[in-house]
């Protein structure tokens, strides 16, 4: 399978290769050599970092995104054309936080992905709710204490938290051998839903909207570089499609475990086209395709 972005990118190719002539160079050879397809049922609760050039990671702050002054003229450009679209779309993406877990205060991300509903991962959802004699319920770990979900639709770098939505039921949590979906009915209807896309095409321009927490399964000194050591608030990283057929969306947006569920939207429609679940560090990553989800939300809707 080829992924490589000397095909998909070729302007971002050209202006690297001015700017950062032998780093860029080091990563037009690694992906010269090609990359192998990864069975993609296997990387639930994995995040990557699939290119180390060329993929940037913005601070969202204000409901609305800080392009760096190091940005490359390439994505400088195209992020600012689709800043309105970002910008309707950042707000109704939410961190999953949890009270009475055994070991966590977060689990990744959640959007609205239809009035009163939120899209997780199965494997988000699996950490406080199980299904028990055709039921969903929330998990007691301990005796007397439930596991308690919330979403808080902020958390952003250096300003104050936003107030916490309690998920009050959970509609949906897929089988193993479905698509890494999961929906949470939300106590009140909060945020706009994000419109999903119809169909998903390879070389688009998206950009994978979550919460990165630090993950030592990606390289040190790359991670600390793209992400300037700063993790568990909400980001906005751009990348493209890279591959998309049947059930399997690819993409090279930049995500770290607490991606898990990110929105990722289309630059173009600001819709979404994607749910991301996972990935192999440098190789890809993954997400359930928009269409796929569409099915499951209009079956399981409250």
């Amino acid at each position: 399978m080829d992924l490589s972005w000397l095909r998909l990118d070729s302007d971002l190719r050209d202006e690297l290769l001015r700017r950062r002539p032998e780093a860029t160079r080091r990563l037009l050879d690694l992906n010269l050599e090609g990359r192998a397809s990864v069975e993609s049922s296997a990387l639930a609760g994995e995040e990557a970092i699939v290119l180390t050039q060329g993929r940037p990671v913005l601070f969202v702050q204000d409901d609305t995104f800080q392009l760096p002054e190091d940005s490359t003229d390439t994505w400088r450009m195209r992020l600012e054309k689709a800043r309105t679209s970002l910008q309707s779309a950042i707000p109704s993406v939410g961190r999953v936080n949890v009270r009475n877990h055994p070991s966590l205060d977060w689990l990744g991300t959640a959007w609205v992905v239809a009035d009163g509903v939120v899209a997780t991962n199965r494997h988000v959802a699996r950490e406080f709710a199980t299904k028990r004699d055709g039921q969903y319920v929330f998990l007691s770990p301990m005796p007397g204490k439930t596991i308690g979900a919330r979403i808080d639709f902020r958390q952003e770098y250096e300003r104050p938290d936003g107030d916490e939505v309690k998920i009050a039921q959970v509609l949906y949590i897929a089988d193993d051998d479905g698509p890494d979906v999961g929906l949470l009915a939300l106590e009140t209807s909060v945020g706009k839903p994000i419109a999903l896309a119809n169909a998903v095409n390879v070389s688009d321009d998206v950009a994978a909207i979550g919460y990165p927490a630090r993950d030592s399964r990606n390289p040190s000194g790359d991670m600390e570089r793209i992400f300037g050591d700063i993790y568990d608030v909400k980001r906005l990283a751009p990348g493209k499609i890279t591959f998309s057929q049947g059930a399997t969306v690819q993409h090279d947006c930049t995500t770290l475990g607490g991606n898990s569920g990110s929105a990722v939207v289309s630059l173009a429609t600001g819709t979404v086209v994607g749910l991301h679940f996972g990935g192999k560090p440098l190789m890809a990553n993954y997400a359930v395709p928009a269409p796929v989800l569409a099915d499951l939300v209009e079956k399981n809707r409250r």
